[in-house]
């Protein structure tokens, strides 16, 4: 990537997700928003690390870095892992006023770049240790140990924020919480004619969930609700967007909820937005978030929003939500069939979702970030 000599601060955006993913959402839109404001002493470059050879990027000053022949072209398991802490770090170009890594996923690079500043997302890798197999979970948490070593941390909740400082020794002086936010596409509409897009039944009162089977997903707590609900409403639907794991399949059938649940995955930002519209509830019962880009997806969409009350959920949802413990089956089945049942509650929280939404935006999350820029370039 050649780097022109000028008086202006170049900053290196490096990350390695790709927008079908939340971390990839995040470094995408913010670049936007750095390109759109044309900042007179800042030009920005993005580097696309460890990534697979179908992928191609039409976004201006972006280079790419594929992953070796030798590595699996796909996934953030055992090899993705060894490249990001051992391969791609030191392929990061010199000549840049600041680098600013993605996610703690790439931790690592902070050692081999400077001044650089990291954006952790979450600390998954500690506090749920059933999430990912140890290999995977042992790199991760080196990553994170490596963030010690970043110029500044920015957090994407208040949660991720109090996590990370109870595990490490860090100057908080040198943190920033900065909320995600969530794409225009996300807004109101009809929900018969989304239902009739999308080919889903009219009538039924349909559920949503979105995003992995993760263990931190809680998906067996989804499953039981929608098995209660369905005693009382045998025609509910519940509308899953991701891959299906083995533990819930098994648990699908040993509930009989096949005739109740409906897959999708690999959903157009564009197709994903409708669902929200089609749907009389989002349902997002996790153990740990660490930020919950559905969950604000929902509020925007003006989607009713019951969740978990567990890590960052609360921050983002204020009062727009139905909270209750994640293991709370019964207060989950409770709160779905109010909503469900009463017009008045729906169009309640309905409103409320759009309300909250208006709090968090791109535009404002990079004004923040280059706060943060300007903290470390001109002290």
């Amino acid at each position: 990537m050649p780097v022109h000599q000028t008086n202006r601060y170049k900053i290196l955006l490096v990350n390695d997700h790709t927008t079908n993913l939340g971390i990839g959402t995040y470094i995408f839109q913010l670049y936007d928003e750095f390109v759109r404001m044309k900042h007179e002493d800042y030009t920005f470059h993005l580097l696309m690390q460890n990534m697979e050879k179908k992928f191609s990027s039409s976004t201006p000053n972006t280079s790419v870095q594929y992953r070796p022949s030798w590595a699996k072209q796909y996934g953030f398991g055992k090899l993705y892992g060894v490249t990001s802490y051992y391969y791609y770090p030191k392929k990061i170009p010199e000549g840049f006023s600041l680098y600013h890594i993605s996610s703690q996923m790439m931790g690592k690079s902070v050692r081999y770049v400077s001044p650089a500043i990291v954006t952790c997302h979450d600390l998954i890798a500690f506090k749920v240790k059933s999430n990912h197999p140890r290999f995977v979970q042992y790199f991760r948490r080196k990553h994170l140990a490596a963030l010690t070593d970043a110029a500044a941390i920015i957090f994407v909740s208040e949660h991720t924020k109090n996590d990370f400082l109870s595990q490490f020794d860090y100057k908080e002086e040198d943190t920033a919480i900065i909320h995600h936010a969530a794409s225009d596409i996300f807004h109101p509409r009809d929900k018969l004619l989304s239902r009739q897009e999308l080919d889903l039944p009219l009538d039924p009162p349909i559920i949503l969930h979105v995003g992995s089977e993760a263990p931190r997903k809680n998906v067996e707590t989804l499953l039981c609700t929608l098995y209660k609900m369905k005693k009382q409403t045998p025609d509910i639907i519940l509308v899953r967007v991701g891959a299906q794991g083995r533990k819930s399949r098994e648990l699908v059938a040993e509930l009989s909820l096949e005739k109740n649940i409906v897959y999708f995955k690999n959903l157009p930002e564009g197709t994903l937005a409708k669902f929200y519209n089609a749907a009389d509830v989002f349902f997002f019962p996790s153990l740990y978030e660490g930020f919950g880009f559905p969950a604000l997806e929902a509020l925007k969409s003006g989607c009713p929003l019951i969740a978990s009350n567990a890590t960052c959920i609360p921050e983002i949802t204020g009062e727009a939500a139905l909270l209750h413990h994640p293991l709370d089956v019964d207060a989950f089945v409770a709160s779905i069939e109010k909503v469900l049942s009463n017009k008045s509650i729906r169009e309640e929280y309905r409103r409320k979702g759009i309300e909250r939404a208006k709090h968090f935006s791109w535009e404002n999350s990079a004004r923040k970030t280059l706060e943060i820029y300007r903290k470390i370039l001109e002290p």
